[in-house]
């Protein structure tokens, strides 16, 4: 397995059985369900943080911005769901 950040490693760990295995199709599924979980979580903050702000300042374009990230976050359901019909 190649060297990453420490963050990526403890995910990969915790949460890909037999992480080191990528030539199985159902691990490669499990770094992909994984990737697109972290993926919607981090959106999902980005969103609430950004329109927080957007409405603290009064500023549409950081809200509009904010938007953006929820329908990124969007994209990452419908992965989760294609990669959960792989497994």
């Amino acid at each position: 397995m190649r060297t990453g950040s420490n963050m990526t490693d403890f995910l990969v760990k915790t949460f890909v059985k037999d992480y080191e295995n990528t030539g199985d199709i159902g691990v490669r599924t499990e770094y992909g369900l994984m990737a697109s979980t972290v993926g919607i979580c981090c959106n999902v903050l980005l969103f609430a943080a950004k329109l927080f702000i957007g409405l603290l300042i009064n500023s549409i374009s950081v809200m509009a911005d904010a938007f953006n990230n929820l329908s990124d976050a969007h994209l990452g359901v419908d992965l989760v769901y294609y990669f959960s019909e792989e497994l």
